[in-house]
């Protein structure tokens, strides 16, 4: 997990999907699952804009589908993230005013929920 963060701190995707289809998902539930979806989805979502490759787009959208729950679970938690991999799928479909919004909300909520490193992302 690590070595994803630091993959996608310096926008190095197509290494940290490496990483991640390495080291799948376990069918336990983990606590730290959510970082490696969230670190695969916006990763995905970036590289299907700058690739147009249709299982890029799909591995985001799983991410979005996998977060909303989880919001409903802990919105203190995982609500940025949310906002965060919505606003992607937005700009990725041609949305821009919908993915501004979206940008907005994450900055927001970071700032609410004091969780600086994914306010500047968000940015």
């Amino acid at each position: 997990l690590n070595r994803m963060f630091i993959h996608f701190y310096f926008r190095e995707y197509i290494q940290l999907l490496e990483i991640a289809d390495a080291h799948k998902l376990l069918k336990e539930k983990r606590v730290m699952n959510f970082l490696r979806v969230f670190f695969v989805g916006i990763s995905s979502l970036s590289l299907a804009r700058d690739t147009h490759q249709k299982h890029y787009r799909e591995f985001g959208e799983q991410a979005v589908e996998i977060f909303v729950p989880l919001v409903n679970f802990s919105k203190h938690n995982f609500e940025t993230k949310l906002f965060l991999l919505q606003a992607e799928l937005h700009y990725l479909n041609g949305n821009i005013s919908e993915a501004k919004v979206a940008y907005e909300k994450s900055i927001e909520s970071s700032r609410k929920y004091k969780f600086k490193n994914d306010e500047a992302v968000a940015h």
